[in-house]
């Protein structure tokens, strides 16, 4: 049972966040030069193990990390192609535990495995207290997530109320509001766990770039972290245009009109974000714009890559693969400004072809 679950949400899930996962193994071992690599990565764990904050906050992380694999495996077992998983309830509930809780291990395994150095230098490092509560975190947190999915799979005759019900007013709600409100009542999980991860990954790359802080390539490689983290909601609002919002393609709305509205949400979408790097960077017109404009690009390519894609991410890893290197090259050779005026113009390009050959 462990092999079919490994190949079918396992697989999904890595390849869904292929993106993620290649800008954080950037940051950890590819942001600092390789001399300095060893030193650095052993400074960073014993600096998690050694104060009751940062390690908080590791835990933290960790917490979204397994609450996005639950909710991940939660979507996917909505969806016609997972009703197979209904016949594993004819098994033993230790078995099926045990079959879920590897399931769990095996999309946990990059954070688990940074957790086990963690446990390792505080060892080393006589802090048995920090050892013994990583330890026993994630063996609670991915046993209790395992049980949580046995008792959804077993227990989904029983109905029961929304404990997340976010009631919106009665009020008249415009077209370029309804991805909103898809969100906030269908996703408020996955909105609340993104918008988390992007700050808090916002943070981090800030703060290992502390010591440069004049240097705008810094927080623009924050800015990619953003986009990526981001990339996840963009997808399942295309999904909810494709399936939800597909009379809208006979309306008679301009083309100039269609590519705005979307544009209007992404910067909405990402506004926390780009107002903390507009505050971070001294407040400055040029930076404020470069920012906005790097993120409203990169979100409209993203969402233009998943429509060429048919919204499957097994054939947009490969584009995900190639952006991210490509725009952390052009971040790198200080070209992000030109960088995202290309972007826009192919946006614009790609769009107009898409509007007249009535795939929007």
């Amino acid at each position: 049972m462990l092999k079919i679950w490994s190949a079918t949400f396992g697989k999904e899930f890595y390849l869904q966040h292929a993106g993620l996962f290649l800008f954080l193994f950037y940051m950890i071992f590819g942001a600092v030069e390789p001399g300095q690599m060893l030193s650095y990565n052993l400074t960073l764990l014993l600096a998690i193990t050694s104060s009751p904050i940062p390690l908080s906050l590791f835990l933290f992380v960790l917490f979204l990390y397994a609450l996005k694999s639950f909710l991940f495996i939660r979507q996917k077992l909505t969806l016609p192609a997972y009703q197979f998983v209904t016949v594993s309830c004819a098994a033993d509930k230790k078995i099926q535990v045990q079959n879920w809780l590897g399931l769990y291990v095996l999309i946990c395994a990059p954070i688990l495995t940074y957790s086990a150095f963690l446990v390792g230098i505080s060892i080393f490092n006589a802090l048995y207290w920090s050892a013994l509560i990583i330890c026993i975190y994630s063996i609670a947190l991915l046993t209790g997530l395992a049980l949580l999915t046995y008792r959804m799979i077993n227990y989904s005759f029983i109905s029961r109320a929304s404990r997340i019900n976010i009631h919106m007013p009665a009020l008249r709600k415009p077209y370029w509001t309804w991805p909103f409100y898809y969100l906030f009542k269908i996703q408020p999980l996955q909105l609340i766990a993104c918008k988390v991860l992007s700050l808090v990954l916002f943070k981090g790359v800030i703060w290992m770039f502390a010591d440069a802080a004049q240097d705008l390539r810094g927080y623009m490689i924050a800015l990619l972290a953003v986009v990526i983290t981001h990339s996840v909601l963009i997808s399942a609002v295309l999904k909810f245009e494709r399936s939800q919002l597909a009379f809208q393609m006979s309306f008679p709305v301009s083309i100039w009109s269609r590519f705005v509205q979307p544009a209007f949400f992404y910067l909405l979408l990402l506004l926390p974000e780009l107002l903390l790097y507009i505050n971070l960077s001294g407040y400055s017109i040029f930076s404020a714009l470069a920012g906005i404009l790097f993120c409203i690009s990169a979100l409209l390519i993203i969402r233009l890559s998943l429509i060429f894609f048919e919204n499957e991410m097994e054939p947009n890893f490969g584009f995900v693969f190639c952006y991210a290197i490509l725009t952390m090259l052009a971040i790198l050779y200080n070209k992000f400004f030109a960088f995202s005026i290309v972007q826009l113009v192919i946006s614009i390009a790609y769009f107009r072809y898409l509007f007249y050959k009535s795939r929007l």
